[in-house]
Parts: structure tokens; sequence; C-alpha cells
């Protein structure tokens, strides 16, 4: 938790569809590895155009080693653009800290002098906007607190998803300027006496897979009997595939015992400990960058799983008679030829 700032990531997408392989068409952390130094302004360097006001690098901050607006009172607009290569499918990648959450900290992807989409702070709540209506995407921020924002947009369409920490909150807005088609610049913006620091921006030409949240969990079962079907479920958001799991092994889609073993709801076909069917299960949830398992889920039949009639006579193994073959080890003890 920082104790003067609020760190958001933004994330800005104008999509098409969705590409295997992404282009990377800008990238910088603003570090001094890069030949940005501390107090260096970015008018000219790595392709940044200050337009108004002053923007610098900085080791110091809440992001370290990133552009900063300048602070103060006499200077309320700074805005720096930096062009792009053109593409119908952009994604916008910024971190951003800003220390007033009242009107600051805005954001464009642009055709020329175009806006297509934007996502700005104003009233303390993130929020979108066109030419017809605004979104309030979150209400109530605050500073020191970290958001994700996202906004999925396409070009071909002209609309645009904004998300916050993955999220969904603005489904199919229009663009800004419904002309904007190829996109060739994007711009940061602080229109306030207050001090913002951007970091880690990136642009490429695919839309990023979001982390998987299972929100529904698999739930244990103790069956009176066998011979029954049952079932285990999961919920999970940014999933693309399941995979199902019992005792650690994955589950084959080939098994006729089951169904559905790579979906999100798996069929247990007439449960048979003999064969099997008991035991702990878990369902894998992934998609292109990310993975999750999900809570694990014993499944049990009451009643007899063992008969053992300890008539060996000798040897360290004591057979179970039941269908269910679970034999014992005989530890510590010894069969003798008479008893009960």
């Amino acid at each position: 938790m920082r104790t003067t700032k609020i760190l958001c990531s933004l994330m800005v997408i104008f999509a098409m569809g969705v590409c295997s392989q992404a282009a990377v068409l800008y990238e910088t952390g603003f570090e001094t590895s890069d030949g940005f130094s501390d107090g260096t302004s970015i008018h000219g360097i790595d392709g940044w155009n200050v337009t108004t006001g002053s923007f610098t690098t900085t080791t110091a901050g809440a992001i370290d080693g990133s552009m900063s607006a300048q602070s103060g009172t006499s200077v309320t607009d700074n805005t720096a653009i930096r062009m792009i290569t053109s593409s119908s499918l952009v994604t916008l990648s910024v971190d951003v800290v800003a220390s007033d959450t009242a009107n600051d900290a805005k954001f464009y992807v642009m055709e020329d002098t175009k806006i297509a989409a934007t996502v700005y702070v104003s009233d303390g709540r993130w929020r979108t906007y066109n030419n017809t209506s605004v979104v309030n995407l979150v209400g109530d921020i605050l500073p020191d607190v970290e958001y994700n924002v996202m906004i999925v947009a396409d070009a071909s369409t002209q609309t645009f998803d904004a998300y916050i920490d993955g999220v969904q909150y603005a489904d199919n807005f229009g663009f800004y300027h419904t002309t904007a088609s190829t996109l060739d610049n994007i711009k940061i913006r602080r229109n306030r006496p207050s001090s913002m620091l951007v970091d880690n921006v990136m642009v490429t030409d695919v839309v990023p897979a979001l982390p998987v949240e299972i929100t529904s969990q698999p739930e244990s079962m103790l069956l009176d009997s066998g011979g029954v079907n049952i079932q285990f479920a999961i919920t999970a958001t940014n999933t693309y595939t399941y995979q199902w799991y019992l005792d650690d092994a994955a589950i084959s889609t080939s098994d006729s015992n089951f169904a559905g073993a790579d979906s999100n709801t798996l069929t247990v076909y007439d449960v048979d400990q003999a064969q099997g069917d008991t035991g702990v299960y878990y369902c894998q949830a992934s998609n292109a960058s990310f993975s999750l398992d999900s809570d694990k889920a014993a499944l049990a039949i009451k009643g007899m799983v063992a008969h053992y009639k300890f008539d060996e006579g000798s040897g360290n193994t004591a057979a179970d008679s039941s269908a269910y073959g679970n034999d014992a080890n005989v530890i510590g003890a010894s069969f003798v030829a008479t008893g009960p």
C-alpha cells in the first residue's frame, strides 16, 4: 500500500480480432538503462513530443524510473504525444500514478487528431465517454489504491469494452470520433496542478488474456450408495480450456466412466469405488497466459469399504474380501493358528 498516490495499470485495446502472435509497436519502461535519466525532458526523445507543459523522467516516487508530469500551481496542462505504427488493432498498456482523483490522468488512442477512445479520472471515478454519453467505470477511487483498467475496442464496429480489475463495466461503447479507423498515435495528458507518473508504456496489436478467476468451486460428496451419476462443476471467467483431475491424474476425454473432462462440468457415471471413481477431484481452468486450479472436492461412498477375514495364516498382507480390493499391510503383528 502506497502512502500518497494511486497506482493504476491502464490498458486500451483496439481490436478487429485476436491474433496468435503480437507485434510490439512501441515499448518503454522509462528506465535509466533506456537512456532516460532523472530530470531529463522527454521532448523529442524516443518519439515523444511534449506539446504543452513539461514532462521529465524520474527515478523517485511510487513507480521507479518513470515519466513525470510537472507539479505545481502554475502549469495546469501537460500533454505528450507519441506516434505509433499505424494499425487497426492496437493494445496500449500504461501504468499511472495520479495524486489528484478530482480531474487528472487522461489517456487517448487516436487517428491523427481524431479521438477513438479515452479513459480518464474525474470526480473520484475512472470514466470513459464519447459524443453522446459518459460511463462511470469505478466510483469512489481513493489514493493508495491499485487499479487495473482495460478497454477492448473493435475498429470494425468502432465500439469498445471497458474493464476495471478484470470486471467489465462498459460494453460496446462507441468511439468518440466514429470516423477513426487507422490508429497511429497515443496521447497522455494531465490538466490539473498535481503530479502524475507514467511508466511501462506498451503498444501491441493483440488482445492480451486476463487472469483466470474461479467464482464457483466444486463441492465434496458423500454418497449413501454407489451406482449413481454425479457431477462436479466450476464457474470461471477469462477461461478458454478446462481439464479435470482425479487424484492428480488428468481424466481422459476417452474414458467412458466420465463426460466433460475438458469442460467446466464433469459427470461421473455409475459411481463405483471398485473401479476407482472415488477420490479427490479438481479442475484446472486456463487461457493462453494463465491457469488456475479449483478447490479440491472429495467423492466417497458410505458403508463398507473393506472386509478383512484375517485367515491368511502367514505373510504381511490382509486381503480385502469385498469388491473394493483394499488389501492392507500387516505391521507389527502376526497370524496365529487359533482364535475366535
